[in-house]
């Protein structure tokens, strides 16, 4: 029997159990295999085939150089733990064009354990994930530069689950530069953008264990969303004393339209830096961003952002323009933090236009 929408309600902590207890992991992650995997190969070409039911990462390309993926098609299991589409791990010059993928984890991944990541052109994609459709990270101790995503559509199945159309994340050390992400649809992808600069420094992920990245330089433009859920976030970190921020970004014509359900939220009513930052050192997710790690996930406290549109901390030098959000009829909250260059938050210079 199909719900109207008046009877269905939205609760983030609710959400991420049930896309948790759904996914299934495999017993021992020696038994999976990627169905298509390079290392250390140059000039690669993957044109005109289709990919199923992966037990691991699709499309592995590791240390690669001069890679072109073209008119292909991936259909992957939704409901199958760390099934990504394609895993761009510490190569460079790589072309991604024309493809479809369906997948239960993230859809393009760009990780830079292996080494730097440089060169990457990501266009005429249509991707249905249950976690990020597009990513870079989560594992990030060499830098990324020079990333270019455009003419794309993300969307979600119509079943709870996933988590950033973009996400932007440097963990581990790497110093991400030169990100531009423009004209992007988007359907029942539960939050439009993610840019995370945190302090995980994990280093079986290639970090140096002590040495915070960057996050600069990222142009994010010509967005369209509907049936979001949750806010989007810039958020930098405090480490050791230090603040860093994420800085010099630019986003510019976004129309971001709720999901017009209830909603039931759990705001943190106390000290901001207590709660919405307190996993910046952990694995980073637009869930998280509020989010205190105890255990298990069935004991950790997922607390709704304070605000419906954008949620800034620890950035600098952001430029917003034209940035539209269409809130649930029943909202009740504000925009966001960033019209106040509020210094308790770590924001300086945000420009509104």
């Amino acid at each position: 029997m199909k719900q109207s929408v008046s009877s269905l309600t939205f609760r983030l902590k609710e959400k991420v159990l049930e896309y948790r207890a759904r996914i299934r992991f495999r017993i021992n992650d020696a038994l999976g295999y990627h169905i298509v995997y390079a290392y250390d190969c140059q000039n690669i070409e993957i044109e005109n085939v289709r990919i199923t039911e992966p037990s691991t990462w699709t499309v592995k390309l590791e240390c690669c150089r001069d890679v072109r993926v073209k008119d292909v098609v991936i259909d992957n299991n939704v409901y199958i733990a760390n099934s990504d589409g394609i895993d761009i791990c510490g190569s460079s010059d790589v072309s991604i064009d024309h493809c479809f993928i369906v997948t239960g984890d993230d859809g393009i991944v760009l990780k830079s354990s292996f080494g730097e990541i440089r060169n990457v052109s990501v266009s005429n994609r249509t991707i249905m994930s249950l976690a990020n459709n597009f990513k870079i990270g989560t594992e990030t101790g060499h830098d990324v530069t020079n990333v270019s995503v455009k003419d794309c559509h993300f969307f979600a199945a119509d079943i709870m689950g996933g988590y950033s159309g973009i996400a932007i994340e440097s963990a581990d050390g790497a110093n991400i530069s030169g990100i531009t992400v423009s004209d992007i649809t988007m359907d029942g992808v539960p939050s439009a953008l993610l840019i995370w600069l945190g302090s995980r420094l994990d280093v079986s992920k290639g970090s140096d264990g002590k040495t915070v990245g960057s996050v600069s330089g990222v142009t994010v433009r010509n967005i369209y969303a509907r049936n979001i859920d949750i806010a989007s976030a810039i958020v930098g970190c405090e480490y050791q004393g230090e603040s860093y921020k994420v800085r010099d970004v630019l986003l510019e014509n976004f129309y971001l339209e709720y999901r017009n359900c209830k909603e039931e939220t759990d705001i943190y009513e106390g000290k901001s830096d207590n709660v919405l930052h307190a996993n910046m050192s952990g694995y980073p997710e637009i869930t998280r961003v509020s989010h205190f790690y105890l255990f298990a996930h069935e004991l950790s406290l997922y607390h709704d952002l304070p605000v419906y549109g954008l949620y800034a901390y620890m950035a600098e030098s952001v430029t917003i323009n034209n940035f539209v959000v269409k809130p649930r009829s029943v909202n009740a909250g504000p925009f966001g933090n960033v019209g106040s260059n509020d210094l308790r938050d770590g924001l300086e210079n945000i420009v509104i236009q």
